[in-house]
């Protein structure tokens, strides 16, 4: 039984992350994130199995390529001293949505993508000014032996790089009603969400420190994509979005002074960002 199963390991090649089985035509068709690739094997035991390799049209720059193999990389000890790879934790730029126990206090997985352009600093704490340090001191944090200069480079290439599709369909009245008091005296929201970045760039008390916190002090987050990025605060503590707008004693701006009504507008709004 050893030797049939490894008789039959298909020569997949890239991190495959997605598998489809096509009974009809005994195939398997896998996707390979690393060097996006579908490779189509034969199940077929009496005939020889083939392997085609597609690949896209369009290459990626040679150095963001390099940064995304890097991102992905596992098994290894530069990252991290377990072997995990950047995207163990922040698949396709996003976030695991889990909140860490670290030296510093609770801390949940920022979401990447769109979030690093005209945002520094960076860390919940704002204690790194630029993404060099940034990385350098998530990888000092995991153990990891490091990487070069030009590894580090690719890599923060590779970072930069991860942006989403953009919603190009207009506000619904709601929506639009929700965007008036986003950026209304009302709630004060772009006292500190304001600009490309959605964020000041600033460190803020505002009343969300965490037992073990160290410090009270966090730097405004962007608010880019923030339907996809649950739970909210450095903590996590809220679940939702409507959780956190509904909290009565809710300190970030004005928010808890607005009606069931407005707070369902105003979430409408930030589902859009």
């Amino acid at each position: 039984r050893v030797h049939d199963e490894l008789a039959w390991q298909a020569p997949l090649v890239g991190a495959p992350t997605a598998l489809a089985v096509d009974a009809a035509s005994h195939r398997l068709v896998a996707w390979s994130q690393f060097d996006a690739t579908v490779t189509v094997v034969s199940l077929d035991r009496r005939e020889e199995r083939q392997v085609h390799r597609l690949t896209p049209a369009a290459d990626l720059d040679p150095i963001i390529a390099a940064g995304r193999k890097i991102f992905h990389e596992a098994g290894k000890t530069r990252l991290a001293f377990d072997g995990r790879a950047c995207a163990s934790c922040h698949p396709d730029g996003r976030d695991d949505a889990v909140t860490w126990a670290t030296p510093k206090g609770p801390r949940q997985t920022p979401m990447l993508v769109d979030r690093l352009e005209d945002t520094a600093p960076f860390g919940w704490d704002g204690s790194r000014g630029d993404l060099h340090g940034y990385v350098r001191g998530t990888l000092r944090r995991l153990g990891g032996d490091g990487l070069s200069g030009r590894d580090r480079a690719a890599l923060i290439a590779y970072l930069m790089s991860l942006k989403a599709p953009t919603e190009p369909a207009p506000l619904t009245p709601r929506e639009k009603r929700g965007a008036d008091l986003f950026a209304s005296s009302a709630t004060g929201c772009t006292g500190c969400h304001a600009g490309t970045g959605m964020t000041d760039r600033m460190g803020h008390d505002v009343g969300s420190t965490a037992p073990g916190d160290e410090g009270g002090e966090f730097d405004t987050p962007s608010l880019r994509h923030l339907a996809q990025s649950a739970p909210y605060y450095h903590d996590g503590r809220y679940p939702s979005l409507q959780a956190m707008l509904s909290d009565r004693h809710l300190k970030m701006g004005q928010v808890a002074q607005l009606s069931a009504e407005d707070v369902d507008a105003l979430e409408a709004y930030l589902r859009r960002l």
